[in-house]
């Protein structure tokens, strides 16, 4: 199955955690500073936004109708940028079921892990982690 784009669909604020697990964004600190949700400098994509986007939609493969019963069309992201501009603490804050992941959240966690390094967030001068959301929604072409 061939991913064709993928849409941000927005940034919420604030994690909705409707399920049994834990959302692992949803913490107070990261190595002993508070984790901030908006800073005076947010986060940036080395890049922008249509760097990001090009990165998820090279690295996004999902199964086929064949490979797998149902298909995802929005997932509902959170990470962590972290001082150094990492990806961490990914989760999915809406998934699907309540007791497990299905394969397209597992992939996207897994692609969110792999992303390049980011422009840390930057509070009064200095850098700090910053929890984002990224709902993605899937534009899928079969092919």
């Amino acid at each position: 199955m061939l991913i064709t784009s993928l849409k941000l669909i927005g940034q919420n604020k604030t994690v909705v955690i409707d399920n049994n697990y834990k959302c692992s964004c949803d913490i107070d600190s990261v190595d002993g500073l508070p984790v901030f949700n908006f800073v005076v400098k947010m986060p940036v994509f080395i890049g922008g936004d249509e760097a990001r986007l090009k990165f998820l939609v090279d690295n996004t493969y999902f199964p086929s109708y064949e490979e797998t019963e149902e298909i995802q069309y929005s997932i509902y992201t959170c990470f962590i940028i972290d001082t150094c501009g990492y990806a961490t603490n990914i989760c999915i804050y809406r998934p699907k079921y309540s007791d497990h992941f299905t394969e397209q959240e597992k992939n996207l966690m897994k692609i969110i892990g792999k992303m390049p390094k980011w422009e840390p967030g930057e509070q009064n001068g200095v850098k700090v982690p910053v929890r984002l959301n990224m709902p993605v929604k899937l534009d899928i072409n079969e092919k």
